[in-house]
């Protein structure tokens, strides 16, 4: 069991942090998106073994970033040892994703991408997908039918460097959001949980939706 997570307050991603380690701590994977958006990157990609012990430093520097992004894993059965490759968050192309979840047609999914894009880990296939989509279709769409393939549970984590938006979505798995643009695997005091087969995007200090998609988790209700 993994865990996402996310603020625009840097002690308040502490907060969720320490919520969500009980659903694993094997590693943690921080994506911070820069305030200033003339440094050479859109963002700071932090993966490390174990507990994150570095919040200290991170709340010092907090002017630094516009939002902070998280991650807490436990060990899957196709990595059972820390490796920076196979952990979250995962990369292609424009695309960073983080996902707690389990995804039931990875080897379906797999002859949809490139091999040398993903790895033995299920997650790795999601930003795989996002990079195979048209390149004459909108972020929106690219995602929305990047996620209505997948089959089994998931809450995302998903961040396009090129256009520097955020969005968060949920299948089957937990996720839960407040007015404050804050959001957790973990229901947290003031929260109420995303609607299931949904797409939200972080602007104007919160989650708004964007628009459902195929929604093929075992658990879905209608």
């Amino acid at each position: 069991m993994c865990a996402i997570f996310g603020s625009v307050d840097a002690i308040k991603f502490k907060e969720l942090y320490d919520l969500n380690t009980h659903r694993g701590s094997s590693a943690h994977g921080l994506v911070l998106l820069y305030s200033n958006n003339n440094v050479d990157e859109a963002c700071n990609i932090i993966k490390g073994k174990g507990i994150y012990n570095s919040f200290d430093d991170l709340i010092e520097n907090k002017e630094l970033y516009k939002y902070f992004t998280g991650h807490t894993q436990a060990p899957t059965s196709s990595a059972q040892e820390f490796n920076k490759s196979t952990s979250h968050p995962f990369f292609c192309g424009e695309w960073i994703v983080s996902h707690n979840g389990v995804i039931t047609n990875f080897k379906e999914l797999t002859k949809l991408v490139s091999a040398d894009k993903i790895n033995v880990v299920d997650s790795s296939i999601i930003p795989a997908l996002l990079d195979a989509e048209d390149s004459n279709t909108t972020t929106e769409a690219k995602i929305v039918k990047a996620l209505s393939k997948i089959k089994g549970t998931h809450s995302t984590t998903i961040y396009n460097t090129t256009l520097d938006k955020l969005y968060i979505a949920r299948c089957g798995s937990t996720l839960f959001i407040d007015d404050n643009g804050n959001y957790s695997s973990t229901e947290f005091k003031g929260s109420e949980s995303v609607k299931d087969g949904t797409l939200l995007e972080y602007r104007d200090s919160k989650f708004k939706l964007v628009e459902s998609f195929t929604n093929n988790s075992p658990f879905f209700i209608l």
